[in-house]
């Protein structure tokens, strides 16, 4: 977070020298107006950059964990900049969409994770979604570990 901070600090100064250099430059333009919350969405891309690094990582060890027989999932995919989803498909059409949300809270990432069957009256399908939630608090919890030792 400190880290951010600075960065934070760092492009605003950045931005603003930039600002008065083309101020003073010889027959200036006017000159430009930096959006009040131009550093606010900079880095605002920079945590969701990040976001979606943590759940590429995220999939790609579901992935590699995941051997349910008859089940498989696909690729990861984002639909939009702050939504992702991975498909798990298995015996007669059964479906289970894992959608992943990213947001923004202060300088950090916040991941939601969704689990919607094709059909949520498939009984079938509940111990894949048990599966697989297992597998994500797996997954989560060596970072979630070395979190809390910091």
């Amino acid at each position: 977070a400190q880290e951010l901070a600075a960065q934070s600090e760092e492009t605003a100064r950045v931005l603003e020298w930039v600002r008065e250099r083309l101020a003073a430059a010889p027959d200036a333009v006017p000159p430009p107006v930096l959006a009040a919350d131009a550093v606010d969405r900079a880095l605002r891309t920079a945590v969701l950059a990040r976001g979606r690094q943590r759940v590429a990582t995220i999939a790609a060890r579901l992935q590699t964990r995941f051997i349910r027989p008859g089940w498989h999932l696909g690729e990861l995919r984002w639909p939009t900049e702050t939504a992702a989803e991975l498909i798990a498909q298995g015996h007669n059409g059964a479906r289970i969409d894992v959608r992943f949300t990213l947001g923004v809270r202060g300088n950090r990432s916040q991941v939601g994770v969704d689990f919607r069957p094709a059909d949520p009256t498939d009984h079938g399908v509940k111990p894949v979604v048990s599966e697989l939630v297992g597998l994500l608090r797996a997954i989560q919890a060596p970072s979630l570990a070395a979190a809390h030792a910091l």
